[in-house]
Formats: structure tokens, C-alpha cells, sequence
């Protein structure tokens, strides 16, 4: 997806190339394009690719910086925290899992290893499939895959329709929904991610485009927002 968001009343504007994985566009599109508005001098042209591909152009410097989970390594790429992104469970609410879930009593947390060969709805993406395998790997087995999407948007209608259970991010469950239970995952493993902005470490950070950094922290940042960001937490390399 290429889209321009243009300020035409100046004509000294700056250009941001900005890119961001398939899966968040819905749930940051507006918020994100109504702060751009709102910047003197700007024009954002936005690109939805897999954080792999992005990561790739970032390199080639062909985007100024991304909005994305935090998970590659390479020495050219500096990481500055905007949140926390938590993970849930999310269950149908006539289904199985959740007899099994509450079997103890009533709990907001779900712990996977006592739903063995309950269909689970997956995606493809590379950098979902190394956040989730960890906590089915401690669990005992792997994921009973019934069907692959290609966004959350998807894989959260399946389960709306009772196909099965997926790991969603924290947006759904802060919406909430009438057919969905969503619980927290009982794991030794995290089970949030990092969501930042990555920039090239050769990338001239101007005041247009600090401001607009600045902007999505305001919108979606938490109080880890401003944090230095653990370089440690980047376990996996291009």
C-alpha cells in the first residue's frame, strides 16, 4: 500500500517516507494521518510491507524510519521505544476452551499447556510466528493450525465466528467483544512486544521529522514511551 498525505499550503516541505507491517493500518491509519495534519510543512508517504521487506528498505534507505514491532538486530538500526504491546488469548465465548481455562474457578489467565489440539488460528507473518512458537514450545506442543491469515483483523473475525482460538493484540481485548473472552497468557516467556520506531543510524533527524515521532508517541505511547530501549530484547537477525 503507497499513500501521500500531502500539506499543499507550504510549499518548503519536508518528505517523510514512513513504513509499518501488514496488520496495524486500521488500528493506526486515522489517529496517525490526523497528527500529519496537524504538522506544518509535511507530506508522509506511508508504505505496508512485511517488517522484513520494511526492514530491508529501511536499509536501503529508501524509508526514513518505521513504526514496528521490535525484533531484528542489525548494527545500522536504532530503536527508540513508543510501547508495550500486550498479547491475549481470544475465546469464543460458547467454546470448550474456556471450561478448560476455568476449570480451577473464574481467571483472567489462560494457560496453554491445558489446551492441547484446541484449533488455534495463526498468520503469516515471520515475526508473529517467532512471538508465538516460544509459548507453545513451553506449553508442550505445537499449535493445532487450522488456518493461516494474512492481518489480526481476520484471525479476530474467525474467532468472532467460533472457528477457533488466536493470540491477538491488546487493542482487541481493550475494545472487547460481545462473542470473544480474552485472557492473559501464563507464561515464563514475555508475552508483549516492544512496538517502536527504527530509524537508520545514518538518518538525519530534522525537526519535522522529531515532531512527528513525537506525535505518535503522544497518541500511542505508554509510560515506557520515553524509556531507553533494551537492545538485548533483539534476539533475532536479518
Amino acid at each position: 500500500m503507497l499513500r501521500k498525505v500531502q500539506n499543499i499550503a507550504n510549499s518548503n516541505t519536508t518528505n517523510i517516507h514512513l513504513g509499518w507491517p501488514v496488520g496495524y493500518t486500521l488500528h493506526y491509519l486515522n489517529s496517525i494521518m490526523s497528527s500529519v495534519s496537524q504538522l506544518n510543512s509535511t507530506n508522509v508517504t506511508l508504505t505496508e510491507n512485511s517488517l522484513e521487506n520494511l526492514i530491508e528498505l529501511l536499509l536501503e534507505r529508501k524509508l526514513n524510519f518505521l513504526l514496528v514491532p521490535a525484533l531484528y538486530y542489525h548494527p545500522d538500526l536504532v530503536y527508540t521505544t513508543i510501547r508495550r504491546e500486550e498479547f491475549y488469548l481470544a475465546v469464543p465465548k460458547n467454546h470448550i476452551a474456556n471450561s478448560l481455562i476455568n476449570k480451577n474457578g473464574l481467571t483472567n489467565y489462560a494457560d496453554l499447556s491445558k489446551l492441547k489440539n484446541m484449533p488455534f488460528i495463526s498468520l503469516y507473518a515471520k515475526a508473529y510466528e517467532h512471538f508465538i512458537n516460544p509459548l507453545f514450545h513451553e506449553a508442550g506442543y505445537r499449535p493445532n493450525i487450522i488456518l493461516k491469515c494474512i492481518n489480526w483483523d481476520s484471525s479476530h473475525a474467525l474467532v468472532e465466528n467460533g472457528f477457533g482460538l488466536s493470540i491477538v493484540p491488546y487493542w482487541f481485548a481493550e475494545k472487547g467483544h460481545k462473542k470473544i473472552n480474552y485472557y492473559h497468557i501464563k507464561s515464563n516467556y514475555r508475552t508483549y512486544r516492544i512496538f517502536a520506531c527504527v530509524y537508520h543510524r545514518n538518518q538525519v533527524i530534522s525537526p519535522e521529522l522529531q515532531s512527528f515521532i513525537d506525535c505518535v508517541k503522544n497518541i500511542y505511547g505508554d509510560k515506557n514511551a520515553y524509556m531507553p530501549f533494551d537492545y538485548s530484547t533483539l534476539s533475532e537477525k536479518l
